[in-house]
């Protein structure tokens, strides 16, 4: 699947979910039995699957990755929580400013592009900078859910965390897993991306105020600009730099709507965040791809 068609998926199940609310199919509080499906049952089960196919060997080889990606997405959640904070009215908006800013869709949209613009080995490396994305959301949600509640009891409605110690254990270990379980395990995992699509969707809202309309272009600008040139000061040299910039300029993740969620924000808000900044970097993924590859394209 090349990285236009990617994108092209996103915006038709948003439309999807959209179009399902506005008939009347769904209700308002649809998108949070969607997101409940992804925190306890799908999330987990990607993790965990993505922890067994990160070997300890290409780990070490692409270590860099890991953290640049991780250090990117304090410096942009930073940046753009700071921004937000002087013009949103509500504390909760800059906060969801702060996740979009900070958390790139490096999986569903990263792999494709990376495997288009730099073929099998620039997927290799995408996957490394997605785990580090991966480790990031878990993350963000331990760190700020710690501010409403002890971050233990917290993590406990976070099985997505567990996943992923029990993923790094069992594959440090070198146990089997029976296929079944394996492919059932794949087969949910598969579903969180369109499942969130949809309840993006479902969630999203045009009658924002004022307010609100004035911080969605802090992200635009710090997540499709900033962003990969900032990753462009602090990449290595050669291919897992190159595909550190790509990743980069990836738009937001669509956990961020999952993460509203969880810790109390407006999901109507994160949606409108998300959904616009896709739709923009329709434009700006490829001048970065142009960039990095020296003329070629996705």
């Amino acid at each position: 699947m090349g990285g236009l068609e990617a994108f092209l998926e996103i915006l038709g199940l948003v439309f999807v979910g959209y179009t399902l609310r506005k008939v009347g199919v769904f209700s308002k509080d649809t998108p949070s039995h969607l997101n409940a499906y992804v925190v306890y049952l799908a999330m987990p089960a990607l993790v965990f699957t993505a922890m067994l196919r990160a070997p300890i060997q290409g780990l070490l080889q692409h270590l860099k990755l890991v953290v640049i990606s991780m250090l990117l997405s304090v410096m942009c959640a930073l940046i753009g929580f700071a921004v937000a904070r002087k013009m949103a009215r509500d504390r909760r908006d800059a906060m969801a400013v702060a996740l979009a800013s900070g958390l790139g869709n490096t999986g569903f949209l990263g792999y494709p592009v990376c495997l288009s613009t730099f073929g099998e080995p620039g997927l290799e490396a995408a996957v490394f900078y997605d785990f580090g994305t991966t480790l990031s959301v878990i993350a963000a949600y331990l760190m700020l859910s710690s501010r409403r509640e002890n971050p233990l009891k917290m993590s406990l409605r976070f099985p997505p965390a567990h996943a992923a110690v029990a993923g790094m254990c069992w594959a440090a270990l070198g146990l089997h897993l029976p296929d079944t379980i394996r492919s059932t395990l794949q087969l949910l995992g598969r579903s969180v991306v369109p499942v969130i699509m949809v309840s993006l969707g479902a969630s999203l809202r045009w009658d924002l105020p004022k307010s609100v309309i004035s911080v969605i272009p802090t992200v635009w600008v710090v997540k499709l600009c900033a962003s990969p040139v900032v990753a462009a000061t602090i990449a290595p040299s050669g291919l897992d730099g190159k595909v550190a910039v790509l990743e980069a300029a990836m738009p937001p993740a669509l956990m961020n709507l999952v993460l509203a969620e969880l810790l109390g924000l407006r999901p109507h808000v994160t949606a409108a965040l998300v959904f616009s900044t896709t739709v923009i970097s329709l434009a700006t993924v490829p001048t970065v791809i142009y960039l990095v590859s020296g003329g070629g394209g996705a």
